[in-house]
């Protein structure tokens, strides 16, 4: 003993209640249930414990965690329990059925109270947030970001979810994406962004949006600057066919098919208001565009022809017709006119 300027050094020092108080009555408590290990107290190897029963079965072989918090990463007891990062009340606490030397969780980054609570031999997970991941059991590879995010999944893997409430429907569910406020995904391979209340998804710059030639989906109003493409051909380069869909304001709707190489033998089908009449047209590049088309005036409900219209079987109008050349037809041909 010595009075409280005393100094000296002590190879151990020892209480026999686990009680150290300091100034203030201020008390440090180090019970049997007290885990602190700085690379040096425990069964493995560069483990950093605190907290407790935080780490309480490692055993030799568990190396390279860090495990800060109650109950943090309890009942893990396998050898190659390594490499995980549980910071929390109850963060990777496990599961307590069966043998502790069964559980091996592996490379799992837990941050937030009772993130990946459930974990047993899931491994390379991530879980930041309130109950993040809370039941993930066996489940590898997922990403789960906000509060109560991930609540479903047991076994399901690959999963990215990103938001407060953020979930998945089964809890095998797989390779799905949620992103937003309380969205649920409800098959595997599925994306989600927003919830049943997001009304608009914007996005900024010269984004670009694909997907496969089996690609589905619905618009209220699809708005291009250009044109659309149809089937696995892009825009002409050097003679490949292509097909496309051109819409403008100048000239109307065009439709360009290519059937051979050149572009004079690309074939178009115009369809537009022009000089007060709708008229559908047929184009040859490098020829005439006038080479087949009809017209519907708008005011008068008369039909214009312009060059030369075959393929017709009937026609019945109670407007006039108008025709810029013949009109022929063959031998057994009848029709009545004013």
């Amino acid at each position: 003993s010595g009075s409280s300027t005393s100094t000296g050094s002590f190879g151990r020092v020892v209480s026999a209640d686990g009680v150290f108080e300091g100034a203030g009555s201020k008390k440090l408590i180090i019970d049997s249930n007290s885990n602190i290990s700085l690379s040096n107290n425990d069964l493995g190897s560069s483990n950093t414990l605190f907290g407790y029963q935080a780490g309480n079965f490692l055993i030799a072989g568990s190396n390279q965690n860090t495990v800060i918090g109650h109950q943090a990463l309890v009942y893990a007891g396998s050898a190659d329990t390594d490499g995980n990062t549980a910071v929390g009340f109850r963060s990777m606490f496990g599961s307590s059925a069966g043998s502790v030397s069964d559980k091996n969780p592996r490379w799992n980054t837990a941050i937030g109270y009772q993130s990946l609570q459930g974990i047993t031999t899931g491994d390379n997970n991530v879980a930041l947030g309130y109950q993040s991941g809370i039941a993930v059991s066996t489940g590898p590879r997922n990403t789960i970001i906000g509060n109560g995010a991930g609540g479903t999944i047991t076994a399901g893997e690959n999963n990215i979810l990103i938001g407060s409430g953020a979930d998945v429907d089964a809890a095998a569910g797989s390779n799905r994406i949620g992103i937003g406020y309380n969205v649920s995904v409800d098959a595997d391979h599925k994306t989600v962004i927003g919830a049943s209340t997001q009304t608009v998804v914007e996005f900024g710059g010269d984004a670009i949006i694909s997907g496969s030639s089996t690609s589905t989906g619905s618009f209220g109003r699809l708005r291009v600057p250009d044109f659309i493409n149809i089937g696995s051909k892009a825009e002409r380069t050097g003679g490949t066919t292509q097909a496309k869909l051109w819409i403008s304001g100048s000239s109307g709707v065009e439709m360009i098919m290519d059937n051979a190489s050149g572009t004079a033998n690309r074939r178009r089908v115009k369809m537009g208001f022009i000089s007060n009449v709708w008229s559908l047209k047929t184009v040859t590049d490098g020829g005439s565009e006038s080479t087949q088309h009809f017209g519907v005036n708008t005011y008068n409900s008369a039909v214009t022809f312009a060059g030369t219209v075959s393929g017709i079987t009937n026609l019945t109008t109670t407007g006039n017709i108008t025709a810029g050349g013949n009109v022929s037809g063959s031998s057994t041909s009848t029709g009545s006119f004013g």
